[in-house]
Order: structure tokens, then C-alpha cells, then sequence
């Protein structure tokens, strides 16, 4: 099975455009719709777990493939996942930590925003 026939998923990708304050400076980001619908697959795997006294948390490590040749960088997030019958499942804030590019495809390592 090739990386391409596996990228059933669509997500939204955003990209942030900086307008320069009164000092010349750049100020806060506006985020635009940059793909509106990039042919994805995204996976998660279940990490480490961590305790810290009393507390315990459970580190996830969120995967992407896309298409070679996509036009993306760590500065973009993504604002939503939809499987192939449109139905929204990751309809949350992801960073992308990494672009990693791979013989027949590209591998994000992305991050939930809370």
C-alpha cells in the first residue's frame, strides 16, 4: 500500500500573515485559510507516561502524512481532520512540530492546542 492511497483524511490548514505595528515591528498573526482541503492521513500513538508525585499524565505522540510537494511549514496549524465522509474527527487546534520529508511523501509531527 503506498503512502498516497492511504491519505483518506482532509484537513484544513492555516497560514499566519503579520501585519507591522506603529513601531515597525511585526504584530499579532492573522491566521488565513491557506488549504482549504490537503489529502491527509493522521494517526496517533500512545507515549510515555509520566508521574510526577500525585499526578500522572500520558504523552501523545500525534503523526500526519500528506502529499509530497505540499506547500507547508512548522509556522502553519491545522484546524481540522475529516475522514473520508466529511465527518470531523481531530476538529481542534494543532501546531506542527516537525516536517519531515520521506521518499514518497511528507511526515508531520503535530500537537494539540489547548
Amino acid at each position: 500500500m503506498t503512502a498516497r492511497s492511504r491519505m483518506t483524511m482532509r484537513a484544513v490548514v492555516e497560514r499566519a500573515s503579520y501585519a507591522l505595528d506603529p513601531w515597525g515591528l511585526p504584530g499579532l498573526p492573522t491566521w488565513n485559510s491557506h488549504i482549504a482541503s490537503l489529502a491527509c492521513y493522521s494517526w496517533a500513538n500512545t507515549g510515555k507516561e509520566i508521574i510526577d508525585g500525585d499526578k500522572t499524565a500520558v504523552m501523545t505522540d500525534r503523526r500526519m502524512i500528506v502529499p509530497l510537494g505540499t506547500d507547508i511549514v512548522e509556522d502553519d496549524r491545522i484546524t481540522d481532520v475529516e475522514d473520508r465522509l466529511g465527518v470531523s474527527i481531530f476538529p481542534h487546534l494543532m501546531r506542527i512540530e516537525a516536517v519531515l520529508r520521506r521518499e514518497d511523501h511528507i511526515e508531520l509531527t503535530i500537537e494539540d492546542v489547548e
